[in-house]
């Protein structure tokens, strides 16, 4: 029963990852792009 009563919090995590997740994966994109910006000048 216990599992049950710490589902909801299991999904804010997971959700609170995922936004995590994502916003790092675009940074890192960008400086990447940012980077062969650079090395190319």
């Amino acid at each position: 029963m216990h599992i049950i009563f710490d589902l909801p919090n299991l999904i804010v995590t997971i959700i609170n990852i995922a936004i995590y997740v994502t916003i790092a994966y675009f940074i890192v994109r960008a400086v990447r792009k940012h980077n062969k910006k650079v090395k190319v000048k």
